[in-house]
């Protein structure tokens, strides 16, 4: 379990947007290979370059397997800073796929 420094520095590191956005598509991909993950999300245009991609990549590999993603995304969802699309995206995955409702961070 990752402690409350690390979440955050792992969520700042990923950034909201990115973590609700890609959110989806790693979970489903999580066990890919890690450049083929950078690759794909490269091209997305988040960052300049893949190493930018490759730290949000990691970070939220290390989010989703410390248990922590449903953290993220609350994070997200309850967010007053973050695209209101993603803050919906990150709502809509809750609910979704863990039947939260509860948003509070």
């Amino acid at each position: 379990m990752l402690t409350e420094k690390e979440f955050i520095d792992a969520f700042t590191a990923v950034g909201g947007k990115f973590f609700a956005n890609n959110y989806e598509y790693i979970l489903n991909n999580i066990n890919n290979p890690i450049n083929d993950l950078v690759e794909e999300l490269y091209a997305l245009g988040y960052d300049s370059k893949r190493t930018g991609t490759r730290t949000r990549v990691y970070s939220s590999i290390r989010l989703m397997s410390d248990n922590n993603g449903i953290s993220a995304l609350k994070k997200v969802a309850s967010s007053k800073r973050i695209d209101l699309k993603a803050i919906n995206l990150a709502q809509q995955i809750l609910i979704r796929i863990y039947d939260i409702t509860n948003f509070d961070y």
